[in-house]
Parts: structure tokens; sequence; C-alpha cells
């Protein structure tokens, strides 16, 4: 099994169509629509489900302020958040409408809280403890249900661990004309053959304006076979118990 480079890609898809035989990508009109749909295989692949080449660790970014000393933003380029730490110790995700049960319960005159609107809504959450419970209300900012103010007086970012998927350095395609060697680094060679197969199947689309269920069938397989054995970690039972998954809608 071996990566391709741009060129090859175009060649094999061109070859697929029977379409003109080219020793560059820039040598045709055709050539090109190719190559532009090699990007747009690649995105496709990328955006179809939470492979592990894009799993990533990372930390919050800053939304906090002494009068919202528990808000965190999620950094743009995750798509979901797997699990979270603060300070080490795990924080458990639970629903916007948990979330706004618990901290209804609590009394926001009492003087270890601090309270304050959240798209209008009165958030109150503890100001001398650890947080156990974080949620998000729109998928963009974190909210946790406390904060330890004798360690922090609001969320402090370098504590936070978190993994999640996501690529926060996207492919930089080159221009067609100097694309020839070009190789996608960051996918792994064992999902070749599918990227593969995605670009023989927009060639037909695309370019000739027909369908190849072979290829379909090909994809659909390849997509269960990669899901089924895609990390390259063999993955034992945990002995902890790890909250729900979340991901952004």
């Amino acid at each position: 099994m071996a990566k391709y480079t741009a060129l090859e890609l175009v060649q094999h898809m061109l070859s697929a169509i029977d379409s003109d035989e080219v020793s560059s990508i820039d040598d045709t009109t055709e050539a090109r629509q190719a190559y532009d749909h090699v990007k747009l295989a690649y995105e496709e692949l990328l955006g179809s489900r939470q492979w592990p080449f894009t799993r990533t660790n990372f930390v919050f970014e800053s939304a906090s302020s002494s009068a919202k000393p528990t808000r965190a933003k999620i950094p743009t380029y995750i798509s979901e958040i797997v699990y979270l730490k603060y300070r080490r110790k795990a924080i458990s995700y639970v629903t916007p409408e948990v979330f706004q049960d618990l901290v209804d319960q609590r009394d926001s005159t009492a003087t270890n809280v601090v309270t304050w609107k959240e798209g209008g809504v009165p958030l109150t959450v503890f100001k001398d403890r650890a947080p156990t419970y974080w949620t998000s209300f729109d998928d963009e900012i974190i909210i946790l249900d406390s904060f330890d103010s004798s360690v922090d007086t609001s969320l402090y970012i370098a504590a936070s661990e978190l993994t999640g998927y996501g690529v926060k350095t996207p492919c930089e395609w080159p221009d067609s004309d100097v694309a020839d060697t070009f190789v996608v680094s960051d996918l792994p060679e064992k999902y070749f053959p599918l990227f593969r197969a995605m670009c023989r199947e927009r060639a037909f689309y695309y370019l000739k304006q027909m369908e190849t269920p072979t290829d379909t069938r090909f994809i659909r397989k390849q997509k269960i076979h990669l899901n089924k054995t895609d990390s390259r970690v063999r993955r034992a039972d945990s002995i902890l118990r790890t909250a729900p998954q979340y991901r952004r809608k």
C-alpha cells in the first residue's frame, strides 16, 4: 500500500473515464478539473466521520471573566470533545437541560456562588470547589458548574486538558501548475485506497456524468472496515468508565 501523488490520482481518474493521458496536472482543462475533485474528495473523506488520525489534545480558549468565571471557548477546528479534565480532574459532560436543572437548585444569594445570565437565563456556579460537570448551550462556549476561587479567579486555560477530533492545520493544496508531486502528508497510508476510490467516483459522476456502483459499494465497505479497524492502537476495555462524548451539532 502506498501514498499517491496528486498527479497519480489525477492520472488514475482520467484513465478510469477513458480520458486523454497527461504528464502534468496543468496539461489539460479536464486534468485541472480532476485535481479540483481530488481536493473535494479529501474534504469529503475528512468530514464523513471522526477518524483517529484527526484525534488531538487541546486546551480551552479564553472566554471567562471575574463576572463569568467558568466559561471557556471551544477551538473552532474541534468538531467533537471526547473528554475534559481540569487541574487533572475528569469533568463529566451533562446535557444543557440537566446542567440548567442542576444550577437552578442553587441559592443565588449565597456567599459561595457567582450568578450571571447566559443567553438571558441565570446560571449559578459555586466558587469554593473544583468543577464536577460541564455543558455547552450553543456548541461554542463550554460552561463548568463551579471553580475554586482560592486557586483561580476564573478558568485557568493552561490547567485544562481536553481530547477531541479536529484538524488544526488544514491541508494546503498547491496550485495545479506545481501540484504534480504533492502528497497529502496527514492522511495515513491505509486510507489511500478509499481516497482513490472516492476520487474515481467523483471523476465518473462529475466529469463523465456516470454513476459507478462498484466504486460506491467499495467506498461503503472501506468506510465500514476502517471504522472497525481504524485505530493503530489496540483498545482494551477501560477500567474507568467515562462520560458520553460531546459532539457539535
